[in-house]
């Protein structure tokens, strides 16, 4: 007499013990996990922590384009108007981008949409935000004060601290071993 565990062992791995690859049929695909719901709960567990990362990073986002939103509804001037425009529309498309990410199944890390991997995406990010800086810092030596003058302070402080992060990022994947 069979237990109903084998039984279900059977059913599960094809034909009297042999797997689905000896069996010739594929694999069953792994469950999908939902993006909305809960893991455990507990305060190490990691799945915990990527669901509270991921949700924190949605909040901050939506945020930041209500926000903007709302800079841009209130602006006096044309650049405080393209300024709100800009934050909000870029806060925006980051969001959609983490969570099409996330159902995905990909990392849903913002720094992972952002930071290259390895030395040759490195080589081409690295002179890019170097143009930005520059590009930034002109556009502050042209206009002395104002909104353009505070973009172009933004755009070179932004660029700088793009490269310092792409440089950290691939030095700490090769110091893994990982790249």
């Amino acid at each position: 007499m069979r237990h109903e565990a084998d039984t279900v062992t059977e059913r599960n791995t094809g034909e009297a013990g042999r797997t689905h690859e000896e069996a010739g049929h594929a694999a069953p695909d792994r469950p999908a996990r939902s993006v909305f719901s809960e893991p455990s709960g507990q305060r190490g567990d990691p799945t915990f922590l990527a669901w509270l990362r991921f949700w924190a990073q949605l909040v901050i986002l939506a945020a930041l384009t209500i926000f903007g939103a709302a800079v841009a509804s209130n602006a006096q001037e044309t650049q405080n108007y393209q300024a709100g425009m800009m934050l909000a529309v870029a806060a925006f498309a980051l969001l959609l981008l983490l969570v099409k990410r996330r159902l995905d199944g990909e990392s849903d890390n913002l720094f992972s949409l952002v930071l290259v991997d390895d030395i040759s995406g490195l080589w081409l990010v690295v002179p890019l935000f170097t143009i930005a800086a520059l590009i930034g810092i002109i556009i502050a030596g042209i206009f002395q004060f104002g909104t353009w003058y505070i973009f172009g302070l933004g755009l070179f402080g932004a660029s700088v601290i793009a490269i310092l992060l792409q440089i950290k990022h691939v030095f700490d994947r090769i110091d893994r071993g990982e790249g």
